[in-house]
């Protein structure tokens, strides 16, 4: 039988361990990053937060939102509001398979009859090393949140063509996953 657990912000379901895992620096799990899309969202007025587990499944679709999510052990931040769809990577200016399966389900209604969505890849801040993706994919979502997602004006965004098997990238105008 488990004890139960001790609750730092039971709100968001964060318990003593978390904040642990903040203030140590360590990798931020799935209900760290949970509670910083549930924040954004709260602030935003969105009435719709999903998971951030949903990529082992699929997102419903929104029309706009901020979320951080889950790419193969690292978190990048993607944002849409009326007329663009951003990621914001701080590992690097890729967009992978995953990350660009889960933009496509989040932002369904902008997929073109071929499949593709256009997307403009943030060039951002990058993270020193492997653990700090969740600070930075957070950070970003806070920056947008509380400016615009257009606010930025340093945003270099990529062109891509996109297979089964890989990206190619070129640097222009906006990436389609």
């Amino acid at each position: 039988m488990h004890a139960a657990p001790e609750w730092w912000v039971r709100d968001l379901n964060l318990t003593l361990d978390d904040r642990r895992i903040i203030e140590e620096g360590q990798w931020l799990n799935d209900k760290i990053v949970d509670a910083v899309n549930v924040l954004v969202a709260k602030q935003q007025n969105l009435t719709h937060c999903q998971s951030s587990v949903m990529a082992q499944n699929e997102f419903d679709a929104v029309d706009r939102g901020l979320q951080v999510i889950y790419d193969n052990h690292h978190w990048v931040a993607v944002a849409g509001d009326e007329n663009n769809v951003f990621v914001a990577n701080g590992s690097g200016e890729s967009v992978s398979p995953l990350v660009a399966r889960q933009v496509k389900e989040l932002y369904r209604a902008r997929v073109d009859v071929r499949g593709g969505l256009n997307v403009g890849v943030v060039r951002c801040m990058q993270q020193p090393n492997g653990v700090d993706c969740g600070v930075f994919a957070a950070a970003f979502l806070f920056e947008w949140a509380c400016h615009s997602l257009v606010a930025n004006r340093y945003i270099i965004v990529l062109s891509c063509v996109y297979s089964q098997e890989t990206f190619a990238y070129t640097y222009c105008g906006y990436c389609c996953l």
